[in-house]
């Protein structure tokens, strides 16, 4: 009987922590991120930035910034892509494995001359900010810089190489 009652008591309780937990798991509609990365500070002719924007739904963007140039820029370059639904699922686990989707990151102090990071994931009707990889901490660095490795997986090669191809025609280009 002690056991029955045992086993009643934990159903019960996972059922009440399933409910409380609402879609833990499931990929909510809402589910998108941006992420933005760019060199840091550079001479103008070396420096870049693009950001990477996946959702909501199937699609992505590869917005690149060759120099210090602007949103009205002449050498801004947009790419469109798309996702999978599968892919989306699969990112957003991995992301949730992974424990990116949260608001508290450990921050310490910033590395100074290096590259820059932004990335902004929204689900649940909810925006979590991970701190640029220059603030965080060893630990949440690294775990940071692996989901950024992941999402930049998903922008397809052949943009990746056309926009290095803008980057190489700038700098050859560049008058000072």
């Amino acid at each position: 009987m002690r056991v029955r009652t045992g086993v009643i008591i934990v159903f019960c309780m996972g059922c009440m922590f399933a409910a409380c937990s609402g879609n833990a798991g499931e990929m909510p509609e809402d589910f998108s991120l941006s992420f933005a990365w760019n060199t840091g500070s550079l001479p103008p002719k070396h420096r870049y930035e693009y950001v990477i924007t996946i959702g909501p739904g199937e699609q992505g963007e590869l917005d690149y910034t060759s120099g210090y140039g602007g949103p009205e820029d002449a050498n801004r370059w947009t790419a469109p892509f798309s996702l999978t639904e599968q892919e989306m699922a699969s990112l957003f686990q991995y992301l949730q494995v992974e424990n990116m989707i949260r608001s508290n990151w450990n921050t310490g102090r910033g590395l100074i001359g290096g590259s820059t990071t932004s990335l902004i994931i929204q689900a649940y009707g909810k925006e979590y900010r991970v701190p640029s990889i220059s603030e965080l901490e060893d630990n949440d660095r690294s775990t940071a810089e692996s989901a950024m490795d992941v999402i930049r997986g998903y922008v397809p090669e052949s943009i990746w190489n056309e926009m290095e191809e803008r980057q190489r025609m700038f700098e050859a280009n560049y008058q000072d």
